[in-house]
């Protein structure tokens, strides 16, 4: 976690919810003295704070269609993954997973790419290939869902009333989210769940 970054976001967060943002300043105080399985523990309760707190700043009907897309993400990718274990989806590909000396690897990926779903590469493994076939079905509606979600934070939102889009914004950046046009260039490695 970059203490600076949510310290930054919390400052702004003081404005519109200052009993959220009072709470996350505490956690991040026991952060600074935590040991290091506590740290992931605060990182996770200090995340989740600011997705709801990212929900709670759209209005009604961005807040619905953004959410109903998550749910949607999430039911279609938890069958996917568990009709052919060891898989992982992520907003920019499905990863074949393996664990390797205690850390967990990313062995091949089949991108996700904007209005075009998952793409099998001409080099796919047959463990990519069974993974797309079991789960055609899925992947074209996860993919949809995802595309559908990039344009409710790119270009369909409109934030609550009393909050200042330039915080929203803000906390799409600080929360990782993809954007319709953002491409794999702009993701740092191995990309975990989102939404």
């Amino acid at each position: 976690m970059d203490y600076d970054n949510t310290l930054a976001i919390v400052g702004e967060m003081a404005a519109y919810h200052p009993k959220k943002a009072k709470k996350i300043s505490l956690l991040l105080n026991y952060w600074l003295d935590a040991t290091e399985e506590e740290k992931k523990a605060l990182e996770k309760e200090i995340r989740d704070l600011i997705v709801d707190d990212f929900h709670r700043s759209l209005d009604r009907t961005s807040r619905t269609e953004y959410v109903n897309c998550n749910v949607n993400v999430h039911e279609f990718s938890y069958t996917a993954e568990h009709n052919v274990p060891g898989w992982d989806i992520t907003t920019w590909g499905a990863n074949r997973l393996a664990i390797e000396n205690g850390e967990v690897k990313v062995l091949e990926t089949i991108p996700r790419i904007y209005k075009k779903g998952y793409v099998l590469p001409k080099d796919a493994s047959e463990e990519a290939i069974n993974f797309s076939k079991v789960n055609s079905t899925q992947l074209s509606s996860i993919a949809d869902y995802m595309d559908r979600r990039e344009d409710i934070i790119t270009f369909k939102y409109k934030p609550a009333d009393g909050i200042n889009k330039r915080y929203v914004e803000h906390l799409i950046d600080y929360l990782g989210y993809r954007r319709a046009g953002d491409t794999p260039n702009k993701n740092n490695g191995y990309q975990k769940k989102i939404g």
